[in-house]
Order: structure tokens, then sequence, then C-alpha cells
């Protein structure tokens, strides 16, 4: 346990005791010490004896909200629910030279986080869309999350033009990752 500094005096620890209890002064340590420091200087009471008398009382540390702090990451998602959003990306795979297929298409649900992987032999714009409409079609797929909704991409040439359009055509609202440049 930390070294705790005393009051020196019990004139100091009456003070402190009148203002935080008879006169319901529940403030922090800053602007106890301020009111001290002004209205009673003889005293010669420090930032630090005030902060340690403060964390002794009961009440104070029942009534001290926490922290909040504002999140620097933003919320990819702007809906109040996240059901039916699902996050397209296309993956190169490395397989053997015997393999045909050297591509995934990875779908991700933002609500229940699950996965589906399908095999392409390219990336061209046909073959993803294709491979794209069996997915949404999928009714195993899709009954652990409801219906499809919006789709986010990144900017490949794969996820532009028809496949916007297939999407809309299904009535899926769609985004774009934003470009990073640094």
């Amino acid at each position: 346990m930390p070294h705790l500094i005393e009051l020196e005096t019990d004139e100091q620890r009456q003070l402190l005791q009148k203002l935080f209890y008879d006169e319901n002064m529940k403030v922090g340590r800053d602007r106890m010490y301020k009111y001290c420091r002004t209205h009673h200087p003889y005293l010669n009471l420090n930032r630090l004896q005030v902060g340690e008398w403060l964390m002794r009382q009961e009440i104070w540390q029942r009534t001290l909200k926490p922290i909040r702090r504002r999140s620097s990451t933003k919320s990819v998602v702007k809906e109040k629910t996240n059901i039916g959003y699902f996050q397209i990306d296309l993956k190169y795979a490395p397989f053997p030279t015997g393999r045909v297929h050297l591509y995934l298409i990875v779908v991700i649900d933002v609500f229940s986080r699950l996965v589906h992987i399908a095999f392409l032999e390219d990336k061209s714009q046909p073959s993803v869309i294709a491979r794209l409409k069996s997915v949404i079609e999928d009714s195993v797929w899709l009954s652990k999350s409801g219906a499809v909704s919006h789709v986010q991409t990144d900017r490949g040439t794969q996820f532009s033009g028809a496949f916007t359009n297939m999407l809309a055509d299904k009535e899926i609202t769609s985004s774009r990752s934003k470009a990073i440049t640094l």
C-alpha cells in the first residue's frame, strides 16, 4: 500500500471534515484544495494532503464517477444493430501448383462474426459476382443472421460497377472502405 500523507493538525482535519460532510462539498481534490487555499490560507494545506484525505472517505469513493474517455476508433457500422451487415474481401491463396483455385472470397457476418469462405479461380468481376450470388442465396448461411441488408467491401475493382448494380437489384446497400494514404 502506498504511503499516505497525514494531516499535520487537528484544525486541518476538522476543516476538511466540516467542508465535506457538514457543508456537503462533494467535489474533487483540486476544487477542494483551491477553496481551502483561498478561504483558509493560514492552514497551509497542500494538494496531496487534500487528495489523500478524500481517498480515505468512504462516501467519496462511492460517489466518485469513473472517467469516460472518448474512443479514438470509429464504428464501421452506424446503424443501431449490425444484423444483416457483411464485410467481404478477396484474398490470394498460395495453394500448391496442382490446385486450380487461387483466390478466396471471405464473407464475414459482422453481428455473429461467422465466416464464409468460397474458392475462386480468378478475381475477375464476373466470377466474384457469380460466387457472391451463391453465398447470398445460401439459406444455411443466412438462417443464422437474417437477410443481407448491407455489404462493406474494400476498394478493389472487382467490387465496383456490375457488383454494386447486382447488390442494388437485390436491394442491398453497400459501402466501400476509405483509402488510407500515408
